[in-house]
């Protein structure tokens, strides 16, 4: 692979992770906000705020497991424009409403999702070289690799 090839996917990557921080800590502070008021929040608004904190876990998840956290965000952000276009319905927003409504709330998890997804499917890891070992086995030898000491060194 050719090292701009490299230098692509490991922006992919990391527009993928600063996404997913930047929507996780608008949806953290919209879970403080409603954690914080006086008035419980109303009972159409728990179904948006467990799937939003479930996108929060997924965004986290793909830090390290990039396919499964991917997973997780886009079906957390079609849970989440379900349940936007059915409160913006419900509301009596209209379907203007609802238009404007169900991209703010599963916009920015599809976006982290689509580009986690892109991401791990980019040939990323075969790119990288394999670690080498100085003791030990060699990978695909049956010999030890000799380890050179210096008269004055002690194994």
């Amino acid at each position: 692979m050719a090292p701009t090839s490299h230098l692509v996917d490991r922006s992919l990557l990391w527009t993928a992770r600063i996404s997913g921080l930047g929507f996780s800590c608008l949806f953290l502070f919209l879970l403080f906000l409603f954690a914080t008021n006086e008035d419980p929040p109303a009972p159409a608004a728990y179904p948006p705020l467990v799937a939003m904190s479930v996108a929060v876990l997924g965004a986290a998840l793909a830090w390290r497991w990039r396919r499964f956290g991917a997973i997780m965000l886009l079906l957390c952000a079609a849970i989440l424009g379900v349940i936007a276009a059915h409160n913006a319905l419900l509301f009596d927003m209209g379907w203007g409403g609802m238009l404007l409504v169900t991209p703010l709330y599963a916009g920015p998890p599809f976006l982290a999702g689509l580009l986690y997804g892109l991401s791990y499917r980019c040939p990323l890891r075969s790119t990288l070289p394999r670690p080498r070992h100085s003791v030990g086995m060699s990978h695909g030898d049956s010999r030890p690799v000799r380890r050179l000491y210096a008269p004055h060194e002690s194994l």
